[in-house]
């Protein structure tokens, strides 16, 4: 008799730990997940800023005239990280943060040329054979 209840407590004792396992982990994976999606809505937010930052460069040269040159400077660094501002096909800005790629597009076609970079950019809009073309250098 003492021997089935050694081994009952212990039975116990197992399935004990085990719960206590298994609550520690959904734990710590529902706290990961939290976590991991505050800093993805954090780096929304930071690429967000800096595509509305060139998005106000863009329509202040909507409403100037032909030959409108702007120089402006976009911050070397977002939150203490390296980034990287690209035009594809001179209607999608890709801005490349921590590891992830944020896709915006602009409502004007721009050379297919332009480049922007952290730092010194310039922004032109010129009338070339009676298009209106923007480009950044």
């Amino acid at each position: 008799m003492k021997k089935q209840i050694k081994a009952q407590t212990s039975v116990e004792f197992v399935v004990l730990i085990t719960f206590m396992l298994l609550v520690f982990t959904v734990t710590a994976y529902l706290i990961q997940t939290r976590t991991a999606e505050a800093q993805n809505t954090e780096n929304m937010k930071y690429a967000k800023q800096m595509h509305n930052l060139i998005l106000n460069e863009v329509t202040i040269a909507e409403t100037m005239p032909y030959n409108y040159t702007k120089n402006f400077i976009l911050p070397f660094y977002i939150d203490g990280d390296n980034y990287t501002v690209t035009i594809n096909e001179g209607v999608e800005l890709v801005i490349n943060f921590r590891s992830k790629e944020y896709v915006y597009f602009f409502n004007k076609n721009f050379d297919v040329g332009s480049t922007i970079k952290p730092g010194n950019n310039v922004l032109t809009k010129k009338e070339i054979t009676g298009k209106i073309v923007y480009q950044f250098n």
